[in-house]
């Protein structure tokens, strides 16, 4: 339920459903079970995108405690460490943002979303040939991210390449 709330904008009543989860799983599996690091995970995108970055970023390293000790091979931990770094980008806290989206694209190195989230981190610190090529590489990796293509585009007219813009 949480998760069609989000996509509706409804995010008060998203942060009631996944808290409701949180509970349930914390019931079922203890404070630090897998549910509970899920639900902390999208109880953190919902309060980064109400822009409430410090609460986000408790969240989410809730969660990301709980699965460096649970699944630190899993595939959410890369997805803990892109969010983290969302909220520090958006907290202006970019040195750390970039520290963790290049730690969720180590740790995989296919996640498009991560590159192009790193790519943004990196024009605003007008690293801008840096942040191309880390469109480029979320392009190679996820072709259909129309995003992706529109932020290499930016990046590319503020670097005064107008043609390959």
């Amino acid at each position: 339920m949480g998760v069609l709330q989000e996509a509706q904008g409804a995010y008060t009543d998203a942060a009631k459903s996944y808290t409701e989860a949180e509970t349930v799983w914390k019931a079922q599996e203890g404070p630090e079970g897998l549910g509970v690091a899920r639900a902390s995970n999208s109880l953190g995108v919902v309060e980064h995108l109400q822009g409430h970055e410090d609460a986000a970023e408790a969240r989410y390293r809730a969660a990301l405690a709980i699965y460096v000790a649970k699944e630190p091979d899993g595939d959410e931990l890369p997805k803990v460490r892109n969010n983290l770094g969302n909220a520090m980008a958006a907290a202006g806290r970019l040195e750390e943002a970039a520290a963790w989206l290049r730690s969720a694209i180590e740790r995989r190195p296919d996640y498009a979303e991560a590159w192009l989230n790193l790519s943004a981190v990196l024009k605003q610190q007008d690293r801008l040939e840096e942040g191309v090529e880390c469109c480029r590489q979320a392009i190679r990796l996820a072709p259909a991210m129309g995003e992706a293509f529109s932020n290499l585009g930016a990046l590319l007219a503020e670097g005064g390449e107008w043609e390959a813009a």
